[in-house]
């Protein structure tokens, strides 16, 4: 009688995607928050290609989250592509990137950070327990 109702229980979280999860909720929430003040307070000089690449962003960042929470199938796809381009753009930033200042080298640390956070997804998404607990059937090719 113990055992009734076992098979009805979620799989476990494969390693990593509760962290990952954590980490898209603070970006999301982060933008989210930049994005309202930006539009407060800067609306005269708003610069609109910089705002809505933020926007755009920020709206990702929602999407992965809602996708990673309610385990949607289309998550694993959404965030491998996702993190590769960001990876690529993130990379080619950092290496134009001079330090001439903290400001500078800060920033450099940061760019560094989200490209291990990306690299780290990368790996996360593509193991087959992440696929099999996101119900994703087949292979996944990505070029």
């Amino acid at each position: 009688m113990e055992n009734v109702g076992l098979n009805n229980r979620h799989p476990k979280v494969p390693f990593g995607v509760n962290f990952i999860r954590k980490c898209i909720l603070t970006l999301a929430i982060i933008l989210t928050v930049s994005v309202i003040f930006e539009l407060l307070l800067d609306f005269p000089v708003l610069n609109i290609e910089e705002f809505l690449k933020k926007g755009l962003q920020c709206a990702i960042f929602w999407i992965i989250f809602y996708g990673i929470k309610k385990e949607k199938s289309w998550t694993v796809i959404l965030v491998l592509i996702c993190s590769y381009f960001a990876l690529l753009t993130t990379i080619l930033v950092f290496l134009n990137t001079s330090v001439i200042n903290g400001y500078g080298l800060l920033k450099r640390l940061f760019q560094l950070i989200l490209i291990l956070f990306y690299a780290f997804q990368i790996v996360i998404f593509t193991r087959s327990e992440t696929k099999r607990y996101f119900k994703e059937k087949g292979t996944i090719v990505v070029s």
